[in-house]
């Protein structure tokens, strides 16, 4: 079955340029708010998303919800509580993802952005097992040493069920963000065992139902479930260094807090 990915790209040919994914809240709070993003209201951050589409262009309207998430555990200390109440893996991202305060955040967040950035919508989300190990850290334990690839498809099952309450929003595709950047890095052993896209079937399986295309992003590369299309990630450097993009016919990228102005519209340009 095809996917809302697949009509977003469809129309291209070999000689189009790329299809360009661009999560730039980083960039944006930075240099285009000059201020944290209204995280938890959905009118505000519409408002910076209008902004920001008008001076990008990405083909998609990329929305992260990690840091939406931290936004809403800021607010909800309790929630963190209720995440840190038992020390069995899995328990803080199931707490979470069960959360009405940030089910709710999210969904308002995902209705009002599209009325003022027009390209359709890419939600950006941990991979599972990511996901797994930042609600654990969230809840007060770095300590990753019980996770295991079993977790990987029981931490699939909550997020699956947890994207049940998006299924009628205009989501084009689920993007996995399966990086362990920042993941692995502080005390505690910190290390996650390697992403799996066939652990993660209840996910994958949830958003073709829905229409959504998947993409899985890893430190690796960009997989694109069951399809042969190219795509890839443009390094930070891209936008920093001038490094050279990938060849490929979808780029995912974030540009960096750092990256100057000028520089960012110049190399937009040459991908256009």
């Amino acid at each position: 079955m095809s996917t809302a990915l697949d009509d977003l790209l469809a129309p291209r040919s070999a000689a189009s340029p790329p299809a360009l994914f661009i999560d730039h809240t980083a960039f944006g709070a930075r240099r285009i708010l000059r201020a944290p993003l209204p995280w938890t209201d959905a009118p505000e951050l519409a408002a910076y998303y209008g902004k920001a589409q008008a001076l990008l262009g990405s083909d998609a309207t990329v929305v992260p919800v990690a840091p939406l998430v931290d936004a809403v555990l800021a607010e909800h200390p309790s929630l963190v509580e209720d995440m840190a109440a038992r020390s069995r893996t899995g328990y803080a991202l199931r707490t979470l993802l069960a959360s009405d305060a940030v089910g709710e955040a999210v969904g308002r967040a995902l209705a009002a952005i599209p009325h003022m950035s027009h390209a359709p919508l890419a939600l950006l989300a941990p991979s599972p097992l990511a996901w797994l190990a930042i609600a654990q850290g969230a809840a007060g334990n770095p300590d990753l040493s019980a996770i295991t690839p079993d977790h990987a498809e029981s931490a699939a099952m909550y997020v699956s069920d947890w994207l049940r309450r998006y299924a009628d929003r205009p989501i084009t595709c689920l993007v996995l963000d399966g990086r362990h950047e920042g993941v692995d890095s502080q005390g505690g052993s910190r290390v996650l065992p390697a992403e799996d896209l066939a652990a993660y079937s209840p996910v994958v399986n949830a958003a073709e139902h829905y229409r959504w295309g998947v993409l899985h992003m890893t430190e690796e590369g960009v997989g694109v479930p069951g399809e042969a299309r190219a795509a890839a990630r443009l390094p930070d450097a891209f936008w920093t260094d001038g490094a050279p993009a990938p060849d490929a016919e979808l780029l995912l990228t974030a540009v960096p807090a750092a990256a100057d102005p000028d520089t960012v519209l110049a190399r937009l340009a040459s991908l256009r």
